[in-house]
């Protein structure tokens, strides 16, 4: 007899469920209490630095084979020696653990991708990272009417990039105790 909680899976109402049902039934596994709750981190909000809505589509990625090992490889890879150990099979500890690196190479693999999910991805990616650039830009020319101006106008994540490359050093990466002797220099 299945445990009730088995029977709520809806993707929205119960997305950790679902999640935990999907990967259950891929690699034929059954998920412990500790992996359950490494599902459910690797879940929340992604303005805590994880996956959030992104979750879903990194998952049925990383339980293909070939996609693990590619992303095994990519960790090792950027990794350098310290890391001796990838696991052979998806492991949500690993997963959680490289979750950046997992939104990274699945973005980058689906790029060129024609699958609805594929590009439904990849947009609403780019959307959420055309945001935040744009969210920091604000921040930075908060009080230059022509920097907020160049802002507004920009259409792409390479836009927003080009304008953060231009703003004067003064307002990137600047400490406050130096933006004060600047100021009172003046």
């Amino acid at each position: 007899m299945e445990p009730a909680w088995k029977e709520k899976r809806d993707p929205q109402q119960h997305p950790v469920r679902f999640l935990a049902g999907v990967w259950e039934e891929r690699t034929e596994t059954h998920l412990t209490p500790k992996e359950l709750g490494q599902l459910r981190n690797l879940r929340n909000s992604f303005v805590e630095k994880n996956l959030g809505d992104f979750t879903r589509h990194v998952i049925e990625w990383m339980l293909d084979p070939v996609h693990w090992w590619r992303f095994c490889q990519q960790v090792r890879a950027e990794s350098g020696p310290g890391l001796h150990y990838a696991p052979p099979h998806p492991h949500v500890g690993f997963l959680l653990k490289h979750r950046n690196r997992a939104l990274k190479l699945v973005r980058w693999e689906s790029r060129h991708s024609t699958a609805p999910a594929d590009v439904s991805f990849c947009t609403r990616l780019d959307q959420w990272e055309f945001n935040e650039w744009k969210s920091l830009l604000l921040v930075h020319a908060a009080d230059k009417p022509d920097w907020l101006a160049k802002i507004e106008a920009a259409d792409t994540v390479t836009d927003l990039q080009r304008i953060f490359n231009d703003l004067p050093e003064t307002t990137v990466g600047s400490t406050s105790q130096e933006l004060q002797t600047q100021k009172s220099a003046e």
